[in-house]
């Protein structure tokens, strides 16, 4: 599955192309446009870091950061592995290269990681509400993140 012509719901624009999207705009506006770029300052703040994620995963998942980047291949660590991946890619402006470099892993390995549980999410609800509910969590640690920096 190619991610960038790909035209399913689930795929997603790749992160480095938003970032180059944002870099070109911002560079195309007139020096009067404060409001915008107080926007663009906000989107780029205002995205969770890999560290939130991983921590997110890890409680969730009970399990210790460094099985999270270990070598082991149990079925719960390989699938909270891939979550995290999965999570990273869709909300972080990493590319599955950064991600992997992160965890200790190559980028076909994250990229193997992403197409599994898209798939999974296909035929798992349980799984999609998993998910949903790790967004709430990470929503929660940026919030703090936010709330020490004011």
């Amino acid at each position: 599955m190619d991610y960038k012509r790909d035209n399913s719901p689930i795929a997603a624009i790749p992160p480095v192309a938003l970032e180059n999207a944002f870099d070109r705009q911002r560079s195309e506006l007139p020096e009067d446009a404060e409001v915008l770029d107080r926007l663009f300052r906000y989107i780029e703040t205002t995205r969770p870091l890999m560290a939130e994620i991983k921590a997110a995963v890890c409680e969730f998942y009970h399990m210790d950061a460094s099985l999270l980047e270990g070598r082991q291949r149990v079925q719960e660590t390989a699938l909270a592995r891939q979550v995290f991946y999965f999570l990273c890619y869709r909300y972080t402006r990493f590319s599955s290269l950064q991600i992997g470099r992160f965890i200790g892993r190559d980028h076909a390995t994250v990229l193997h990681g992403l197409r599994k549980i898209e798939g999974l999410l296909l035929t798992h609800q349980l799984l999609a509400d998993d998910i949903d509910l790790l967004r709430l969590r990470i929503s929660e640690k940026m919030l703090l993140r936010k709330a020490s920096q004011c």
